[in-house]
């Protein structure tokens, strides 16, 4: 099977590293991944254009009391109510705005004998709402250009269908749900990058191990995939895999998930913890949960669906000696 056939089935995002386990990928991380990195080049650009380029290139320049400012000065201007210009560095407008109008002119409270010094901590209290300002969009420039490098490719969830759990590591915790409780919904969504309306992923609520109340939604599959209706299909997959020995054909199917070079990150990927299926097992096992064997699944299954039609037939016989014993309370009273 060739790459452009494996993007089209429903299969893809999914790896098969033991006969009783499938790892899956998250949808989102490929197109966040993609789209922080596309940020990053474009503010990479913009800052080199607007900022270091200095050159023939930057035709934008203008003229403040005489002096030829550039991009540079101008998108710096701000930073002079810290002393940019006259304490510090150098800047034709602020270099003139102390030399000039505050030790000749003595505007701002100034007189000829105050320091470089002295006159930032004038335009300190002047200026530092703006300097808020500056700083906070050079915080969120920074982030959006740095922040394709630190994110991280999440760790796969993990169908186990020998031990009858879907589980994941995240932050810390584990999120797991028994596989009796298994169910998942789908959504076609606009992708307006991929021009497609057709597809999206798998959704599914796993628990958190240590809170079973807490519950968080996982969006599952490959945002690569080019299949209409992925999602459901991949859920349907992953169904007979889970409540069958031999309902998907794997032969195709990667031992692991790879890692791409736009995928990469300063930190690496994010793996499952080695011991994570014993800690699933002993989650499994501390909720009294049976584990059926993957051959007798088919008789299990029907054994608790046995189960619960009789525990509805017992606990329809009992409404109905109690509402037998609160008639004849009610035509006793009626006697009396």
């Amino acid at each position: 099977m060739n790459k452009q056939e494996w993007k089209q089935d429903s299969r893809y995002g999914m790896s098969h590293p033991h006969k009783d386990v499938v790892d899956v990928e998250h949808y989102r991380f490929d197109n966040v991944k993609m789209g922080f990195g596309i940020i990053a080049i474009a503010t990479f650009l913009a800052m080199f254009w607007f900022v270091w380029n200095n050159g023939d290139m930057n035709l934008n320049k203008v003229k403040v009391w005489g002096y030829e400012l550039s991009h540079f000065d101008r998108l710096t201007r701000d930073f002079g109510y810290v002393g940019y210009g006259y304490l510090w560095g150098e800047h034709p407008s602020w270099q003139h705005t102390y030399q000039q109008r505050c030790l000749v002119d003595n505007w701002y409270g100034c007189t000829s004998e105050t320091t470089p010094w002295e006159f930032t901590q004038m335009m300190f209290a002047r200026g530092w709402d703006k300097l808020v300002l500056i700083l906070y969009v050079i915080l969120l420039v920074t982030v959006y250009q740095f922040a394709y490098f630190f994110l991280r490719k999440p760790a796969p969830v993990r169908f186990n269908r020998a031990l009858g759990a879907i589980y994941t590591w995240r932050r810390g915790q584990l999120w797991i749900l028994p596989e009796r409780n298994f169910d998942f919904t789908f959504k076609t969504e606009i992708d307006i990058a991929s021009y497609r309306s057709d597809s999206g992923p798998m959704r599914i609520k796993l628990c958190r191990a240590s809170n079973p109340n807490k519950t968080r939604s996982f969006s599952l599959g490959s945002y690569r995939n080019q299949l209409a209706y992925y999602g459901e299909y991949f859920g349907r997959d992953l169904r007979r895999f889970m409540t069958s020995v031999d309902g998907v054909d794997f032969t195709s199917v990667p031992l692991r998930h790879s890692y791409l070079w736009w995928q990469w990150s300063i930190f690496g990927k994010r793996d499952l913890p080695d011991d994570i299926d014993q800690r699933a097992a002993d989650w499994i096992k501390q909720q009294s949960i049976e584990i059926p064997p993957p051959g007798d699944k088919a008789e299990w299954e029907a054994r608790e669906v046995r189960k619960a039609q009789q525990a509805a037939e017992e606990e329809e016989a009992e409404e109905a000696r109690q509402s037998a014993l609160s008639a004849a309370r009610r035509l006793f009273r009626k006697r009396q």
